[in-house]
């Protein structure tokens, strides 16, 4: 349920670049989890950051299920970053070149946040399900699904994704 884009490089990215590019932007941490990759988040706004994880011949992008509009944003931000140093293409999940950038529009934002809410939801009807987030995990559940169920769209995002 992540959503990843590929940056084929001309250029070797320069990590601590790229880290020294996001401590200037206000709150964002970073943090290397080993073996190439690399956890950016906006501190106490973030529900979930994203993951940059640098491969042989590509870097990889890579937002998972309940991102929220900071974690879009900061995505957006990152890959400029990284397009700009490496003079590099980004390919969709289709492998195929995405030509927005940003990657992520204010209504893809929004059909993301909602159905990644309504998936949960989905899921939190049957079984428990625990989602990392940067400071804790936060668990969904059927005490969440009785109180979310008869909310839809914008309401079940502003509740799930508080």
């Amino acid at each position: 349920m992540s959503i990843v884009h590929n940056i084929i490089s001309k250029r070797p990215l320069d990590i601590s670049r790229l880290n020294t590019f996001a401590s200037r932007i206000e709150g964002a941490i970073c943090e290397n989890r080993g073996e190439g990759t690399y956890y950016y988040w906006i501190d106490g706004k973030s529900t979930r950051g994203l993951n940059i994880t640098l491969k042989q011949d590509l870097i990889e992008i890579r937002n998972m299920v309940l991102s929220n509009r900071y974690d879009y944003e900061l995505t957006n931000e990152i890959v400029t970053e990284i397009l700009s140093m490496t003079e590099g293409v980004i390919l969709n999940e289709d492998e195929e070149v995405e030509i927005n950038n940003p990657i992520f529009v204010n209504n893809k934002i929004s059909e993301n946040e909602i159905h990644d809410c309504e998936v949960i939801q989905i899921l939190s009807k049957e079984h428990d399900v625990a989602i990392d987030g940067p400071i804790r995990k936060v668990h969904f559940g059927k005490r969440m699904f009785k109180n979310f169920k008869s909310l839809q769209g914008e309401q079940l995002k502003k509740k799930c994704l508080i």
